[in-house]
């Protein structure tokens, strides 16, 4: 019995010996600490919100996050005073939900004819420079957005509606 044990430490020792040390996957530690990052950046605002909108009025004008005195009456008050209130709800909903549904079926349809007309492309490189210039056009779009966002300052001096103010 004493041999056995023996030879099992030997075995372990070797294994030890072959066995290369583990190095710390520094590039999924990157990525980790990257979105974990992304997350802070886009949930810290919404928070700041949520914790502006429940303030009491003098403690909004302080520099302090956390409110001392949570005030829930600016719902109260906006929940009874707003008499088209289930009105105004019903109306995002269907523009909510007819915006996601034609979205999502021209998405959908666009999606299977690029993908269709990729595979149809036999050669690699005229393969990414169709899927680099479909990328192109969604960041185009996306680049836009803020232009059409914001027509007072691309209208500026001229009679657009949405620069009519008071």
């Amino acid at each position: 019995m004493a041999a056995r044990s023996e030879t099992e430490r030997i075995a372990v020792a070797r294994q030890r010996r072959t066995t290369p040390q583990q190095r710390l996957p520094w590039g999924s530690i990157a990525k980790h600490g990257i979105l974990i990052s992304t997350c802070g950046v886009i949930l810290f605002p919404l928070a700041w919100v949520l914790l502006l909108s429940v303030k009491s009025l003098p403690d909004a004008y302080t520099n302090r996050i956390w409110p001392h005195h949570f005030d829930f009456g600016s719902y109260h008050r906006a929940l009874t005073a707003i008499d088209t209130l289930p009105q105004n709800f019903e109306n995002s909903i269907v523009v909510t939900v007819a915006t996601m549904v034609i979205t999502t079926t021209i998405a959908v349809l666009a999606g299977y004819g690029a993908a269709r007309s990729v595979e149809r492309i036999e050669s690699i490189r005229a393969r990414r420079a169709v899927l680099v210039g479909l990328g192109a056009l969604m960041l185009a779009e996306y680049a836009s957005m803020p232009i059409a966002l914001q027509p007072c300052r691309v209208f500026a001096g001229t009679s657009a509606p949405a620069c009519a103010s008071g």
